[in-house]
């Protein structure tokens, strides 16, 4: 946002079943679409939560998840800056749609 980084995200992904490779290997199906092409709605399984302070000061917090089928399984960490859901641009969509919330996406 604005030029800045708010967000890092690693995946490690685990591809079990033929099919799947084949979509991901041989037809180039971007990963993040692998689940719609398919046709399977993941289960979603949070597996840690936390907040921490890097070696400058700055304070983050993280997420550790699972998304998971039958044929694959994506291992997936975030980490946040702790100003993240403070940082808007100028006459977004956003910026719009907050003006008519409580600041946080709720309605008013």
């Amino acid at each position: 946002v604005r030029g800045e980084p708010f967000l890092h995200a690693k995946s490690t992904i685990y591809l079990t079943d033929p099919a799947w490779e084949e979509m991901v290997e041989r037809r180039g199906t971007p990963l993040g679409a692998v689940f719609r092409v398919m046709g399977v709605l993941p289960t979603f399984h949070l597996r840690s939560v936390g907040r921490g302070r890097d070696s400058s000061g700055s304070g983050f917090f993280w997420r550790v998840y699972t998304l998971a089928s039958q044929g694959m399984t994506c291992e997936i960490t975030e980490t946040f800056a702790d100003d993240t859901f403070e940082k808007r641009s100028r006459g977004s969509a956003l910026d719009a749609s907050l003006a008519s919330t409580d600041g946080h996406g709720i309605p008013v």
